[in-house]
Parts: structure tokens; sequence; C-alpha cells
């Protein structure tokens, strides 16, 4: 594991690419989900830091991503498969998966806030309380 990226954690991109950026962010990602619990504690603080960043924007461009492939099974099998699905394939409680499933369709009509989710610019409860806001 590396303790440090080729270039400063603070730099700026070599390519200004923000798409760049994000796929070096999902390599990096992928490295550390590999490494062993104990090389953490090598890492720099810094370092540590970044990764976290870069972790809850992974987080939340895979929530939304999440939102898509349910509300397009949803679409297809209808919300009690899709719920199902989740039930089973994930271990998701029934008001889990029920509250996945109506979040997606939410998420549906809210093109604004699934874009901000998917390029990490907003929390998964961030965007859950947007909704919610707006359905009352």
């Amino acid at each position: 594991m590396r303790n440090d990226t080729a270039r400063g954690a603070g730099a700026a991109p070599s390519t200004g690419s923000a798409r760049a950026e994000r796929a070096r962010e999902w390599a990096l990602l992928g490295e550390w989900l590999g490494a062993a619990p104990s090389l953490l504690r090598e890492a720099e603080l810094g370092v540590l830091r970044e990764r976290l960043v870069f972790v809850g924007r992974a987080r939340a461009s895979l929530a939304a991503l999440e939102a898509e492939v349910v509300a397009e099974v949803a679409r297809r099998d209808g919300d009690a498969a899709a719920e199902e699905l989740l039930r089973r394939d994930q271990r998701r409680s029934r008001a889990g998966a029920r509250k996945a499933v109506k979040t997606a369709a939410q998420l549906e009509w809210a093109p604004k806030v699934a874009k901000k989710l998917a390029d990490g610019a907003i929390t998964p409860e961030a965007a859950q309380r947007i909704l919610d806001a707006a359905a009352e």
C-alpha cells in the first residue's frame, strides 16, 4: 500500500479533469479495500483524511447508482419485487427495503438531487432530507 500519491494530497489534478480525478479516487479506494488494517496505521494523517473524503463521495455515488438500479427493477417488475430483491440479496429489513424503493422513485422525480448525489456533492442523508422535505 502506498502512503502517498504520486503528487501531494493537496495538489491540483494534472489533467484538470474532474472525471480523471474521480477515476483516481476510485483507484486509490480500490487499493485500500485490499490493504491490511495494520498498513492503515502506517499511513500519514493527511492521506487518511484525503481517503475519508473519497469514501464519502464514493458512498454518495454508490447510493445514487443503487437508487437507479432499484428504480429500474421496480419499473420492470414492480415495487414489491424490488423490495424482495433488496431483502433477499442485501439482507435489508422490510422497512429498509421499502424506504429504498421509495427513495429511488423520489430521485427519479428530483433529477437535480439525484445528480448532486451521484457527483458526491451531497450525502445520502442530505438527499433523503431534501426528498422528505419536498414530499411534505
